[in-house]
């Protein structure tokens, strides 16, 4: 996700990066109030050992599970994750950090539709 966001939303200020996210977005039919545009999910990820220093600091762990990928039906204590995924409830947890990935998928299905109309049509655009 993080990846495709920063093609919408550039993290330089050069005129001409902000410009190129301006019209993908217009192109790509994408607001601001976009599920892409979430830096904080976007920086858990590309952060993820910084987070961890952080969330280490912070907490006493005495169950942790490195990872995990199952149903959230099996998990019943209050143990931490560092990366974990539920597939029962499409939710994405890291260090206890919870993001749904429905949403995401929708909007990243829908841009991918707009895609593969474009390359049916050879369809391209201009960054003026």
């Amino acid at each position: 996700m993080g990846g495709i966001s920063r093609f919408f939303w550039p993290p330089s200020s050069d005129a001409y990066h902000k410009r190129r996210g301006e019209k993908l977005r217009e192109v790509y039919h994408i607001s601001d109030s976009s599920i892409l545009k979430n830096r904080d999910m976007r920086n858990l990820m590309e952060h993820f050992d910084e987070k961890l220093d952080d969330f280490l600091r912070k907490n006493r762990i005495y169950k942790v599970m490195k990872k995990y990928v199952g149903p959230i039906t099996y998990v019943d204590d209050d143990r931490t994750f560092f990366r974990a995924y539920f597939y029962d409830k499409q939710i994405f947890k890291m260090l206890n950090v919870e993001y749904e990935i429905k949403p995401i998928i929708a909007e990243v299905r829908r841009i991918h539709e707009i895609l593969l109309r474009q390359k049916e049509s050879s369809g391209r655009f201009k960054l003026e």
